[in-house]
């Protein structure tokens, strides 16, 4: 958040930028109001200087072994299954949100 503010109050003259992590940057919003910046609305994405794939992966003895055959698993033990990520809004948390979305199940998200 320092970063994001310095970068926010300097000169508009191409010497500064930031490469904040990517998720938390643009979906998160400011949870106290002594936040100085606001992602969505002060920043503008410059590049796309990087990109990173997103691996789903789970323990050897977990009968679903593929994307396709974890589908009806999530399904029939969406109740007590979980999947972890570095936290709210990170990559990895919105990227397994989307793919409990997409099948249809309310997976427990454990940040």
């Amino acid at each position: 958040m320092i970063a994001r503010a310095a970068v926010m109050k300097a000169a508009t003259d191409g010497y500064h930028s930031c490469s904040p992590p990517p998720a938390p940057m643009r979906s998160t919003r400011p949870s106290t109001r002594s936040r100085s910046t606001t992602p969505a609305t002060d920043f503008a994405p410059v590049a796309l200087i990087a990109s990173t794939p997103i691996l789903l992966v789970a323990r050897k003895d977990l009968p679903a072994t593929t994307c396709r055959s974890s589908s009806p698993y999530a399904k029939a033990h969406q109740a007590t299954m979980q999947y972890g990520s570095p936290g709210a809004g990170s990559t990895s948390h919105l990227g397994c949100a989307l793919f409990n979305t997409s099948i249809k199940v309310e997976v427990t998200h454990v940040p």
